[in-house]
């Protein structure tokens, strides 16, 4: 299991309302685990969320094309 994007430690909230930010804090936000012989793509955020940025789409074509395992 690789964590490939974490929380911040701090200033996790830059708009709104955020309840319970420190179980959040240094967890990972985006975990590549190998499965068998696949793998797969966890995100802890909805990356096609209607209010996320264009950015977060790259993440989501990335890990739809990963390689396959050797």
């Amino acid at each position: 299991m690789t964590a490939d994007a974490i929380y911040p430690e701090s200033e996790l909230l830059l708009s709104s309302f955020l309840e319970g930010e420190k179980a959040f804090q240094k967890r990972p936000v985006m975990v590549w685990v190998r499965a068998g012989k696949g793998q797969i793509v966890l995100f802890g955020f909805r990356p096609r969320f209607r209010g996320s940025t264009p950015a977060t789409f790259k993440l989501v074509f990335n890990a739809r094309l990963l390689p396959p395992l050797q």
